[in-house]
């Protein structure tokens, strides 16, 4: 396990171009396998897991004086599933999304996708196939509790990596 900086730095990319990076911090599991940016990292096993407790949620409608959401887990601890690089020292990952669960729709329409911990080496084992069909049967869809917050956290600079 070790440490990257949320936000993918594709191949093409200039190393220091952070605007970019805060472009790429999600992307569609759906299509992970079939777009340009994406596809090689999928193909060549670029998986990892971000542990967490759950996930802050913006709602896509901008409402006035409504922050966001804390969205936390029905379990102590989730794993996301995520895609990653590594540009000389400099490793930055993506978290992979799917269509928000029923209960969470009402704030956004798409969701991280999360494991539990102990599908941690499935995921890894996985052929990029197998990997897609587990993403669609296999993530954690319900328990997923929202509370509003007043004031929502800065995004931290960094997160956790495992591959």
């Amino acid at each position: 396990m070790g440490q990257g900086r949320w936000g993918l730095l594709p191949d093409y990319a200039q190393i220091d171009d952070k605007t970019l990076c805060a472009k790429l911090k999600n992307v569609r599991s759906e299509t992970v396998a079939e777009k340009p940016s994406f596809a090689n990292l999928w193909g060549q096993g670029r998986r990892c897991l971000i542990p967490a407790s759950g996930f802050l949620e913006w709602p896509e409608e901008k409402i006035k004086g409504h922050p966001g959401y804390k969205v936390t887990a029905a379990q102590e601890t989730v794993a996301l599933a995520g895609i990653w690089t590594k540009r000389d020292d400099l490793v930055t990952y993506a978290v992979l999304t799917q269509a928000a669960s029923p209960e969470l729709s009402h704030i956004h329409s798409r969701m991280p996708v999360a494991f539990v911990p102990q599908q941690a080496e499935a995921w890894f084992a996985a052929s990029p196939a197998e990997a897609l069909r587990m993403m669609a049967r296999d993530s954690i869809a319900g328990g997923w509790e929202a509370s509003e917050q007043e004031r929502m956290p800065a995004p931290p600079p960094g997160g956790l990596f495992a591959a």
